[in-house]
């Protein structure tokens, strides 16, 4: 969250007009990231705050590279939710998991929201 968010909310309000109808859905899913992070960002990230006091690791700035490249690809995880034939092919016992069943709802929430939207 803490990147993919900054990434999506820094770019549209530098490259598009605050009237810009793709400027308005986007800040749907990114308002309020950048102070959010900026305010995280010394409970939560630097050397000596209170997470990396919490953490049981002698080096908690190499979380930052480890975590990262030790998740699944998010485009691996999520596509059973873009395809119905995908979704089908999932174990029950996963489809029933609260990420996914969840997910699954919150996807086509989301994806009717914006197709609704460049509709209008």
């Amino acid at each position: 969250h803490y990147k993919v968010a900054n990434v999506l909310a820094t770019s549209t309000r530098r490259q598009l007009q605050p009237d810009h109808p793709a400027r308005r859905v986007l800040t749907v899913f990114s308002w309020g990231s950048i102070n959010i992070n900026y305010d995280s960002m010394f409970a939560l990230s630097l050397e000596g705050s209170a997470l990396s006091r919490a953490m049981p690791v002698k080096d908690f700035g190499s979380l930052a590279e480890t975590v990262p490249e030790s998740l699944p690809d998010i485009m691996e995880t999520v596509r059973y939710f873009a395809n119905e034939s995908r979704w089908a092919q999932l174990p029950r016992q996963l489809q029933q998991a609260p990420f996914y069943a969840d997910g699954l709802l919150l996807f086509r929430a989301l994806r009717g929201l914006v197709q609704g939207y460049f509709d209008l």
